[in-house]
């Protein structure tokens, strides 16, 4: 699972490093290719059959139980409804894979044959015709055997035999267990999971997590196959780079200017497609080891076990450049330190050199052994190497002063930027939201969809694993909105664009209060914040999450949010109040390569009743060097208003930045003197007036631009747009409508025209869900 975004950070591109990495890549795909074209796939249709062989269906391979059973129609989508506990037999049960295949003559007089499962999911033994060649207990290691002694030419018969994962982790606790337990035994029952998931060597959140189902799948997830060879066969290769490193340019995602990637611990190891893509692209990978807060066991099997994986692991990856860095864990000294799991306190001492022999004594040496060109850290958050002078967990590995830092605070309002650390990278926080309609509805029963897309539905609540659930949200949206819920689908798309928008404006707030203090340190020294990386990016299933990008692919208002607030330009406007006085203060930011001087700072006033601007500032800034964030303007908020016009309630500031030549180079800011809750905006009728169209994208022709005419009576806050049943992206979402006529553009490669577009979007606005002020 890919979990987080960055828009920003101190970077370094290794330009030779590429270059080595290719020539490499291209000797050894020559030295192989004689054996990979006689490599004999396992891969494709094989029957499955449980413990009782009550159920025998056929499946294809590589694949799970889950998804095999659902194509038999044995079981429903597992995501519908309450499946994803109604199913809990499937992973009680074991399951057994088998199929037969036919071994050429020339593939058989090669000197070896092996046989490679490149993954099994999980505790699986694997025979063929009645011999033991493979046994598995760690889903990340790709296991090899020789196989020439047992195949023959006709009606090879390969078996693949799971155990429950579930039955497997209990047994390995109790073993565990007759000296000192590992915590946490199981976890929070709103997780919905499996208990002792910390006791084996698969997908941790398949056990149970707030971003997602438990699902302990069985099966064979990755490619299966013979290699025949005569001499030698060149699997993996180590690059180190011995030229020095150079400053490079940082890299964005073109889309919405994001710079990194974090793979989240809590997930798997990527597919070599990932990382190839985010080579190609330029994207920084955050790598962590798959370990996510729970304590582990540092027993010798369990270590030697860790052992290959990891070998494993970074010798697969360590020539990707985007990879530029590797993380222990998620969150476990963290968890240590402030003692989440209070048992543990019966034997902390056994539990903390336990880290120190799973992260330090075995990860980092292997880590370092098998690539030395980059760093490793042993957690996150943590403080790097001041972390080493605590015997390798601090007493406070979130600490702003070192390393990096997550927050998440549900408490304290997420629209004051002081609410946020003032540190130095802050890897992991965000906020909650609900998905759209449209998705929910999609894997409730057709019959019950009114009641199970409510607010207060039974349905939701069983999706929501979050720790404070549906309360957190509606704490914190209540702070800025009025509002009265509604029930059924009304209600819930109510709820889900209230918590997208606080969770956008949450997220962009504390983003740009980071990005801005790249430039600024303490008298404390916090600060020189260099990196920001929001959690998450994307969703596994339908549910409420952190997530900008909801299940399926269509974007949160967070995700076109984030367009703006890692744009590579940034022009951040916002009120500091100092004993009931208010300072409008304006920063740029600017990361690109080049300076930007002179340009044009536009500071407009807008009444909430016309499109025309009431007063305007304009300010000229010299110069604003490349990579760095200023402040440019400051001045008492009245002053600036024309108190005539309106006041604080009845008005907001509009900041944006031009070049000498009038070209827009930021998007612009927008200030509310005033929380949304007391602001006097006015009721916002905002029609589609047309759709045109199709254009095509020039570097794709199966990609068409739809232009979309939208027409406001007044000035309309958080415009949403949506698509029903087209997969696409608009040019901005959630806006802000400062004119009365807008054209924007909608990007899809659905098949469908101008007018069906018309028919079935829908724009919406904030005071379609919220009561004005008086």
């Amino acid at each position: 699972m890919i979990t987080n975004a960055i828009g920003f950070a101190g970077t370094r591109t290794l330009h030779v490093l590429l270059c080595v990495v290719a020539v490499l890549a291209a000797l050894t795909l020559n030295i192989m290719r004689g054996s990979k074209n006689r490599e004999l796939s396992l891969d494709g249709r094989w029957m499955v059959t449980n413990a009782n062989q009550s159920i025998s269906v056929p499946g294809d391979i590589p694949g799970g139980i889950y998804t095999i059973l659902h194509s038999n129609n044995v079981i429903r989508h597992p995501y519908n409804d309450f499946n994803d506990v109604d199913y809990a037999w499937v992973a009680m049960d074991n399951w057994t894979f088998y199929r037969t295949f036919d071994v050429s003559s020339g593939a058989l007089k090669c000197k070896r044959i092996n046989l490679v499962a490149h993954g099994l999911d999980t505790v699986c033994e694997v025979r063929v015709n009645g011999a033991l060649l493979i046994s598995s207990t760690n889903m990340f290691v790709r296991h090899m055997a020789d196989a020439k002694h047992v195949l023959k030419e006709k009606e090879n018969k390969i078996t693949v035999q799971c155990e429950s994962a579930v039955n497997y982790a209990l047994r390995q606790h109790q073993l565990q267990a007759s000296f000192y337990p590992v915590y946490p035994l199981c976890p929070p029952s709103h997780h919905k999971g499996y208990c002792h998931g910390n006791h084996i060597r698969r997908v941790q959140s398949g056990f149970g997590s707030e971003v997602g189902p438990a699902f302990p799948s069985q099966g064979i997830w990755k490619p299966i196959n013979l290699e025949p060879y005569n001499e030698v066969l060149i699997r993996d290769m180590t690059v180190v780079p011995t030229v020095e490193e150079k400053n490079g340019a940082e890299f964005y995602i073109e889309m919405v200017h994001m710079n990194m990637l974090r793979v989240w611990g809590g997930g798997y190891y990527e597919s070599d497609e990932f990382y190839d893509l985010a080579d190609e692209m330029g994207i920084m990978v955050w790598q962590e080891m798959m370990f996510a807060t729970s304590l582990y066991p540092a027993h010798n099997k369990f270590l030697a076990d860790v052992s290959v994986e990891v070998q494993q692991q970074v010798r697969r990856l360590q020539r990707h450049p985007s990879i530029v860095l590797w993380a222990g864990n998620y969150e476990i000294e963290q968890g240590i330190a402030l003692k989440w799991w209070p048992e543990m306190l019966l034997r902390d001492m056994r539990h903390r050199l336990d880290y120190r022999l799973l992260f330090v004594d075995t990860i980092q040496k292997i880590v370092e052994q098998e690539d030395g060109s980059r760093p490793y850290i042993l957690s996150s958050p943590t403080n790097g190497n001041a972390s080493f002078n605590e015997e390798a967990i601090a007493t406070n590995p979130n600490t702003r002063r070192y390393g990096d830092v997550h927050h998440f605070n549900y408490h304290d309002d997420g629209w004051v930027y002081q609410n946020y650390p003032l540190a130095r990278f802050v890897s992991a926080y965000g906020f909650p939201s609900y998905p759209s309609r449209e998705l929910m509805e999609k894997f409730v029963d057709s019959n019950e969809s009114t009641e199970a897309i409510s607010p207060e539905s039974k349905f939701l609540k069983h999706r929501d694993h979050r720790t404070g659930g549906s309360e957190e949200a509606s704490r914190n949206f209540h702070k800025h909105f009025r509002f009265q819920m509604e029930s059924g689908e009304k209600g819930y798309d109510m709820i889900s664009y209230l918590t997208q928008l606080q969770q956008a404006e949450s997220v962009r707030i504390a983003t740009e209060y980071f990005r801005r203090n790249r430039a600024h340190m303490d008298d404390k020294n916090y600060g020189h914040t260099m990196g920001a990386m929001y959690w998450h990016l994307n969703d596994v299933w339908p549910g409420p999450s952190w997530s900008s990008i909801e299940y399926g692919g269509r974007w949160k208002m967070l995700h076109y949010f984030a367009r703006n607030f890692f744009s590579p330009v940034l022009v951040s406007g916002f009120l500091e109040w100092r004993y009931l006085t208010a300072t409008l203060k304006v920063w740029i930011v600017n990361d690109l390569r080049r300076n930007l001087g002179p340009v044009k700072l536009s500071i407009k006033q807008y009444a909430w009743t016309q499109f025309e601007p009431v007063r305007e500032n304009i300010t000229v800034i010299d110069d604003v060097p490349s990579g760095t964030a200023m402040q440019v303007f400051e001045n008492r908020l009245k002053p600036l208003v024309d108190e005539n016009v309106c006041d604080d309630e009845r008005c907001f500031l509009w900041c944006t930045l031009r070049d000498s030549s009038g070209n827009l180079l930021a998007p612009a800011s927008f200030v509310w003197p005033s929380t949304p809750y007391l602001s006097k905006h006015k009721k916002a009728t905002v029609t589609i007036v047309s759709v045109s169209g199709p254009g095509r994208l020039s570097f794709g022709r199966s990609r068409k631009i739809f232009k979309v005419h939208l027409r406001a009576k007044k000035i309309a806050l958080y415009v949403w747009l949506e698509a029903p049943g087209v997969q696409g992206y608009f040019q901005k979402n959630g806006f802000i409508m400062t004119d009365r006529n807008l054209v924007i553009e909608f990007k899809t490669t659905a098949d469908v025209s101008a007018k069906k577009l018309q028919e079935i979007m829908n724009v919406t606005s904030l005071t379609d869900y919220t009561k004005l002020s008086r």
